[in-house]
């Protein structure tokens, strides 16, 4: 009965050892499981490391940002500094009509610097300065005889139709006169309609009937 309750003895002490022995090594496994990640890396680190990638992250695509902008800027700034130089202009006394009073009246007109003066030149700034005031002039031909311009109308448009006698008359008056002031060698001006003899419901001229002589006033 003592040998048997010794040896019940000696076994509770053993199992008692065991479960302490066994409760430190769960404890220190759970410590170490707490204090560590896949491959060895302690949690702790692995938390900071990955807020460091984050922030480096921000900080790459922040700088990306800054680079663009600073790009953009840059190039504005050298398109806006950009110095474009106008082309070389000069001016050529015409003439168009004042639309209140419908008398002629003197305009400059700009042209490039290397246009050569012609009687189409003329013709085409005097139209402009006349559509601007919506009188719309069509020219059929422009022909040089000698040392006249010879300006055909179309029949259907100003000034041969719808145009009273004082606004045909200075229509045909701005015309004659911007060509003679500037095309010294030909100081004559003939008007014709459709190539023939110029009649309107106001005016008649003869084929070869000189409307103006700049070289009769000199």
């Amino acid at each position: 009965m003592k040998n048997k309750n010794l040896k019940r003895l000696c076994f509770i002490t053993a199992f008692s050892l065991l479960t302490a022995v066994n409760g430190c090594s769960l404890k220190s496994d759970k410590q170490i499981l707490n204090n560590t990640n896949i491959d060895g890396i302690q949690s702790g680190s692995l938390e900071q490391t990955l807020d460091q990638g984050v922030q480096s992250k921000d900080s790459t695509q922040d700088s990306k940002v800054l680079t663009k902008n600073n790009l953009s800027s840059a190039d504005t700034k050298d398109s806006g500094g950009e110095t474009i130089e106008r082309a070389a202009t000069k001016e050529v006394p015409i003439y168009s009509i004042n639309e209140d009073t419908q008398s002629v009246e003197s305009v400059v007109a700009l042209v490039p610097q290397d246009s050569k003066i012609t009687p189409e030149l003329i013709l085409d700034l005097v139209i402009d300065s006349l559509a601007d005031r919506l009188i719309m002039i069509d020219v059929d031909k422009v022909s040089l005889q000698k040392d006249t311009v010879i300006v055909s109308f179309t029949s259907n448009q100003q000034p041969v139709v719808h145009t009273d006698s004082n606004l045909e008359k200075s229509i045909l008056d701005a015309i004659a006169q911007s060509l003679v002031d500037n095309l010294k060698e030909y100081p004559k001006v003939i008007f014709r309609i459709d190539g023939q003899a110029y009649k309107s419901d106001h005016y008649s001229f003869g084929l070869n009937e000189i409307y103006l002589d700049n070289s009769k006033t000199k």
